[in-house]
């Protein structure tokens, strides 16, 4: 699909695969995937801009770290969600498809 070093961290680029556009972004060296259509009104997602979020758990007595570029906000009206999860964090009716990555040979690729 594309090579590691053209996604640098906090960077990401829209592919169509199947006939389906998807966002694929590095988040601090993680990539992930998610359809290219926000669930309210169908915006660009991968136009819009990456945010922070904090995550932390009850095993870890809830200790909060921040993530960046863990939130694409969809530019047309603000609606955020978790890249992880394809959810939004503050309501879970609303999510978008997200896709399974992996690095091979230098390449990301995405399983649709």
């Amino acid at each position: 699909m594309c090579a590691v070093e053209e996604l640098p961290p906090g960077s990401r680029r829209v592919v169509r695969i199947d006939g389906r556009e998807i966002a694929v972004i590095n988040v601090e060296g993680d990539f992930v995937a998610l359809r290219n259509r926000c669930a309210h009104q169908g915006g660009p997602l991968g136009e819009g801009p990456l945010t922070q979020t904090v995550v932390g758990s009850e095993a870890s007595g809830w200790a909060l770290e921040l993530r960046d570029g863990a939130v694409i906000r969809c530019p047309w009206h603000g609606l955020e969600y978790d890249v992880t999860s394809g959810r939004v964090p503050c309501d879970h009716r609303w999510r978008v498809k997200v896709y399974k990555t992996r690095v091979r040979d230098g390449h990301v690729e995405v399983t649709v």
